[in-house]
């Protein structure tokens, strides 16, 4: 976990326990959600989101010792499954993935604040980007998997950074120098990785399953032959 007890103050780590629970009542109440678990496209999505969860480098030495750095997933949940599923399904598999360490650091009240931490922000890039790309760009094919695909998800890692950074700037527990020299170029290199992998596997989609994406139609993102006039 990126925070701990002693970081946050308990009227904050409260709220965002509320923030949490009102969350995860409000993603429950999606019956899609709890149908969408048992498909294979979900559980080929829950399998490679613990699999990039899971390579977390965790740092043990230098200034920014005991950050924990990986990939999200977000994009390609969204893309994949319809907004509200794909909160549910990353809010699932942050609480998996950082329960293990409040259990053993008796971290318990923080761990809401970090699990919104690391997903809330990357879900609100992701609901704007979207929405602003099928306002403003072309339905194309590749203004779909390098739009939604490559720049959403690199932008949703840069965002999530920038709200991590700031409340380890503001918690004090690394200085405004190391979070400038040290973590915030990382989330600049993780950007082009999310970016690169989510396009990838969007692409990929495109081409063999795309009735794995829900934000994905031929009818819409293919455009169609010309009429022949003779």
């Amino acid at each position: 976990m990126v925070l701990l007890d002693k970081d946050v103050p308990v009227a904050l780590a409260y709220a965002a326990t509320a923030l949490l629970a009102a969350l995860l009542v409000w993603v429950g109440q999606e019956r899609l959600l709890w149908r969408r678990l048992w498909q294979g496209r979900s559980v080929a999505l829950l399998l490679l989101l613990l699999f990039l969860w899971g390579l977390s480098i965790n740092v043990s030495r230098g200034a920014s010792a005991g950050l924990g750095l990986h990939l999200i997933g977000m994009t390609l949940a969204c893309l994949m499954l319809q907004a509200r599923t794909a909160l549910g399904v990353l809010l699932l598999v942050c609480v998996a993935f950082y329960a293990p360490s409040a259990w053993h650091g008796q971290q318990w009240l923080v761990l809401p604040v970090n699990v919104l931490l690391a997903v809330l922000p990357a879900w609100l890039v992701n609901m704007a980007l979207m929405a602003l790309m099928r306002r403003v760009l072309p339905k194309h094919l590749f203004v779909f998997i390098l739009g939604n695909g490559f720049v959403t998800a690199g932008v949703s890692m840069v965002f999530t950074g920038l709200c991590l950074a700031s409340a380890l700037a503001l918690t004090g527990r690394f200085s405004a120098y190391v979070i400038q020299q040290e973590v915030l170029p990382v989330f600049l290199l993780l950007m082009w990785g999310e970016g690169f992998l989510t396009g990838l596997l969007v692409a990929v989609m495109v081409a063999f399953k795309p009735t794995w994406l829900d934000a994905y139609s031929d009818e819409v993102y293919l455009p169609r032959a010309p009429e022949r006039r003779w």
